[in-house]
């Protein structure tokens, strides 16, 4: 059923994209008290804020992935999911070992993430037009879809946001 597909998934990535930007905004709203929080020299606190930025678009942007992969996962294309999955953490390894290698230290690392997370949804989002050709995977927020999504996954789309921050919250820090 399409129809309920694009509801449900429309739905779904709507509510990550709220979190995610709402994670963005306070990251950007606080980034002056996490600086403080942290000591750092007054030299790089304009650095460190603009760090702070951008991971906070690569959680932003993690978010809206981790709803794309919701689509092999509900076709149980476990497969699918895996060699992709591995595929791309042998790659972000290679590619950080690289921006080391190549000087670009904490600044390139950081830059690495939305960028790493913007390829990842790339490839979720051809994987999903392959899989359910005619899929709409955009923000459609609509109540039906949304009551749908809460009722269903209340728990489990919070399990989904704590999960998020505590595998990009080692990334903030740094």
């Amino acid at each position: 059923d399409l129809k309920s597909i694009n509801r449900v998934l429309g739905a779904t990535i709507t509510v990550n994209v709220i979190a995610g930007l709402l994670g963005l905004i306070l990251i950007i709203v606080f980034s002056s008290l996490l600086i403080n929080m942290f000591k750092i020299d007054p030299a790089k606190v304009e650095l460190a804020s603009r760090l702070l930025i951008y991971a906070g678009i690569g959680f932003c942007l993690a978010l809206f992935a981790s709803s794309l992969s919701a689509i092999p996962q509900a076709l149980q294309r476990y497969d699918i999911l895996n060699i992709v999955s591995s595929m791309l953490g042998l790659l972000k390894a290679a590619a950080m070992i690289a921006v080391v290698k190549l000087g670009y230290g904490i600044t390139g690392l950081v830059i690495l993430m939305p960028v790493s997370t913007a390829i990842n949804i790339i490839i979720l989002l051809m994987i999903g037009f392959r899989l359910i050709p005619g899929i709409r995977p955009w923000p459609i927020p609509s109540y039906s879809g949304l009551k749908e999504v809460s009722g269903y996954g209340f728990f489990a789309f919070v399990n989904q946001i704590i999960g998020k921050i505590s595998q990009e919250i080692e990334k903030l820090i740094l």
